[in-house]
């Protein structure tokens, strides 16, 4: 019976490491050509945060025939009480493993309709670099 005192504290512990990762936006943050293998962006939460974004995570990259989808992430919030102001602006250098060619880069966050209205996306439906064509 001594055993499961342990078993219990760490299964609670590995269970707080599994929390989902929290959607965010970004923008370009630097030039993109056709050779580009890798992209400068800044990163914002996209939920109020009282302001502040928080750590990044590796962002999701989906390569398609005319477009180049990412979606960023980052660390989930803690707390359920914030505040709303525009939260703040983290770089992020994305590797990505084919040059972007002629394909327009996408934040994938708008694509879903429920946010396709707001301001970020709506003005662009989540384009953030055209290709020259």
């Amino acid at each position: 019976m001594w055993w499961r005192i342990p078993l219990v504290g760490l299964a609670v512990v590995a269970l707080a490491g599994c929390a989902p990762a929290s959607i965010a936006t970004w923008e370009l943050d630097g030039p993109v050509a056709a050779d580009s293998t890798e992209v400068e962006i800044l990163v914002k939460r996209a939920e109020c945060s009282s302001g502040v974004t928080g750590k990044v995570l590796a962002p999701e990259i989906e390569y398609e025939s005319d477009r180049i989808l990412i979606t960023a992430f980052v660390e989930p919030l803690e707390g359920s009480s914030h505040t709303c102001p525009d939260n703040d602006a983290v770089p992020l250098v994305v590797q990505l493993s084919e040059p972007v060619m002629d394909r327009e880069l996408v934040d994938a966050y708008c694509l879903n309709p429920d946010v396709a209205g707001y301001a970020w996306c709506r003005e662009s439906e989540g384009m953030r670099w055209p290709p020259a064509r």
